[in-house]
């Protein structure tokens, strides 16, 4: 998404973050970015070596990186994943903290696997429910979880564009999921498409 780079160039089941791109620079969005003027920052709420993000953002083109390590006040979900909560917060500082225009790129991991197939003392949402033919309990469990943690995050995402409509620089927001939900299910589970494909 970043680079444009087409993974066809690469060793079967090779991470560019992984390889190449610790050592090489990589034409990026954020170069064209700033040669208009762009601040380029990175946001993610895992830690900051999580794929070598610390070494190879920089060669991506981004001028300041905040991890999760730099964020006061993190709250933790059920299985220690960062909530998402605390991204529309730093989104905005960082929006803040220029006078010019900037390219912010945020990940979030709230709603990451691997699900729970035990949800004895965790709190979820009532209203999601997953109903499935001779469903599997612990799928049940992990569907469960899932949807819930997916609703916590589309209450963080509801409080950017709440703060991104008062903001006073114009604004375009981006969002797009880089892989499926880590459930144990086959092609056969979907309606259109495939487990590695998406309409991008």
């Amino acid at each position: 998404i970043i680079s444009g780079m087409s993974l066809d160039y690469f060793g079967v089941g090779e991470y560019p973050y992984k390889t190449i791109l610790k050592e090489t620079p990589s034409e990026s969005i954020n170069y064209n970015l700033k040669e208009l003027g762009y601040s380029t920052h990175a946001i993610h709420n895992h830690t900051h070596d999580f794929y070598d993000r610390n070494l190879i953002y920089t060669h991506l083109g981004f001028d300041f990186f905040t991890p999760v390590e730099y964020m006061p006040n993190v709250e933790r979900n059920f299985i220690d994943w960062a909530k998402d909560s605390i991204i529309p917060i730093e989104i905005m500082k960082t929006l803040r903290s220029t006078e010019g225009k900037d390219m912010v790129y945020a990940i979030t991991v709230q709603a990451h696997g691997k699900y729970p197939t035990d949800l004895a003392g965790y709190e979820y949402d009532a209203d999601y429910t997953y109903v499935g033919e001779g469903e599997d309990p612990l799928d049940h469990n992990q569907y469960v979880y899932l949807l819930s943690e997916m609703k916590a995050s589309s209450e963080a995402l509801r409080a950017l564009t709440s703060e991104l409509l008062l903001f006073e620089e114009k604004t375009v927001l981006v969002m797009f999921g880089d892989h499926l939900p880590a459930m144990d299910f086959s092609e056969d589970a979907l309606n259109e498409g495939t487990l590695l494909d998406t309409e991008y």
